[in-house]
């Protein structure tokens, strides 16, 4: 079984979570995403597209991993460095992290399409430049 799909948009890392005491009972530790950041509108996106593709049940062993993140070509830069950058020659160096990118992708993927991320056993990812932002996505259960 192969699932294949495609989230348009700017690829958003996933934030290191925050953490405040509970100002009411001032003993318990609360985790939560930064407010207003873009990761919330991201996962929506990636929620919305997993739910269109999901199996009838979520993917039971171990899986395998295809993520390839595009991300925008600076509109800054010069003709020939985009023209380079379409062509492969430059590279997303910046922030942010492939881990990071990845992070969101499969904790959103999390009981929709497989029960839990430890599932995964192997991981393919490239983050590259592209007229069109998104991130493909390919799931595959390994083979037994």
């Amino acid at each position: 079984m192969k699932i294949a799909f495609t989230v348009y948009g700017e690829p958003v890392a996933q934030p290191r979570p925050r953490r405040c005491r509970n100002k009411y009972t001032g003993n318990t530790i609360m985790v939560s995403n930064p407010k207003n950041h873009p990761i919330t509108l991201w996962k929506s996106r990636l929620i919305e597209a997993i739910t269109a593709n999901r199996p009838s049940a979520p993917i039971e062993g171990p899986i395998f991993l295809t993520l390839a993140f595009y991300r925008s070509i600076p509109a800054s830069w010069s003709k020939k460095k985009q023209g380079e950058a379409i062509l492969g020659m430059v590279w997303p160096t910046s922030k942010p992290d492939l881990d990071n990118l990845e992070k969101a992708v499969k904790d959103c993927c999390n009981s929709i399409i497989w029960k839990d991320d430890a599932q995964v056993v192997q991981v393919s990812k490239v983050k590259k430049y592209n007229r069109v932002p998104r991130v493909e996505i390919e799931i595959e259960r390994a083979p037994q």
